[in-house]
């Protein structure tokens, strides 16, 4: 028996010892105070692989497009170190910040590490052209970006870019959307602007015509007439929709459909640049039918998850297979060796769980 706890001992403390291992000196950086007119800021975060096996950083995220990461992509080897930047935009945000970076690494035990930044950027004095950064052709804007945020299905909303003409000119402004958004509509408050004339372009969603789960669509500002289809002129607008569960009643829960479903697939070895395919069972444990909204990926040139008819309306003990398809490409090309990670999002009409998040990882070879 000793000799058996013995061996055991032995092979749980082999594996660990091949284990690669990221351990950051600080997870958190604060900038303090910062002006704005002195730019953009960087936080450097330094890491080690306290491992002995080569530990490899497989991506970066960060909570906005306000910070930008960057990491090392070579392996790092046992013992050696490594650094990760993130850039703060304080040259366009002013007043206080926090933002996380979240780290994806082959460290089985710390798959995501989070890292923190916060700051207070004190805004430069202003004129009034100056509150209308984005320059669009004769134009100027506060801003080209709109986000509605998270809202529940069922309401609706407005948001608004504002503009101004600081041209010695007349102005005339007019929207162009590219696709028909049952759920867009749009008003202009000063379709033509004198000199150091402001107006704005109210956009309205209703979220009942919405899909659940993160849409983004994109709309062109047409200056003086003239539609030009580039970045300058566009306007990416985003929402993000949850299905409103509030009115069920108890009785209606306890009947409600339970989604039984793996937070995880290994879809196991990819040849960089080639494409493979596998199911994820999805079953309903619950007494009414199971109704599989949505499945969504942030990244479907990487990682696709297409639902068949049968997951529509899954019945008590029923089950269906989902197909996720894996491209080992990154921007189009070939990935280079190493782990990936990603993950997607099933929508139901699971009111306990109607969103379920699900990691898709591979290796490359």
């Amino acid at each position: 028996m000793k000799k058996l706890v013995f061996s055991l001992l032995f092979l749980s403390s082999s594996f660990a010892m091949v284990a690669q291992t990221i351990s950051f000196s600080s997870t958190k950086h604060d900038f303090g105070t910062i002006k704005q007119e002195d730019g953009d800021v960087t936080a450097y975060f330094d890491f080690k692989n306290e491992g002995t096996a080569p530990l490899v950083v497989t991506n970066v995220r960060t909570s906005c497009g306000c910070t930008r990461p960057t990491w090392p992509k070579e392996p790092i080897e046992p013992g050696q170190s490594g650094t990760i930047s993130a850039t703060y935009r304080a040259s366009t945000r002013p007043y206080y910040f926090q933002k996380t970076i979240t780290v994806y690494s082959n460290d089985t035990e710390h798959q995501t590490v989070t890292l923190t930044i916060t700051g207070n950027v004190t805004p430069k004095p202003t004129n009034p052209a100056d509150r209308y950064a984005v320059k669009m052709g004769d134009l100027s804007l506060k801003d080209k970006k709109l986000n509605f945020g998270v809202l529940q299905q069922g309401v609706e909303v407005i948001r608004s870019i504002e503009y101004a003409n600081f041209t010695d000119h007349e102005v005339t402004l007019d929207v162009f959307v590219l696709s028909d958004y049952e759920f867009l509509r749009y008003e202009i408050t000063n379709p033509t602007l004198q000199p150091n004339q402001s107006g704005s372009v109210n956009f309205i969603i209703d979220t009942k015509a919405c899909q659940v789960g993160p849409t983004d669509f994109d709309a062109y500002f047409m200056v003086n007439g003239q539609l030009i289809k580039s970045d300058e002129y566009k306007v990416d607008l985003s929402i993000s929709v949850n299905e409103d569960f509030s009115s069920l009643t108890e009785q209606e829960r306890r009947e409600a459909p339970i989604i039984e479903i793996e937070n995880k697939l290994d879809m196991g070895v990819v040849v960089s640049g080639k494409s493979v395919k596998k199911t994820l069972t999805i079953g309903n444990v619950g007494v009414k039918a199971l109704n599989v909204r949505r499945a969504y990926s942030a990244v479907p040139d990487q990682v696709n998850i297409s639902v068949p008819r049968s997951a529509s309306a899954l019945k008590n003990g029923k089950k269906a297979n989902l197909t996720v398809t894996v491209n080992a490409l990154t921007n189009g090309q070939p990935q280079e060796p190493g782990s990936y990670s990603r993950m997607v999002s099933v929508y139901t009409n699971d009111p306990s769980h109607p969103k379920t998040n699900i990691t898709i990882y591979w290796t490359v070879q």
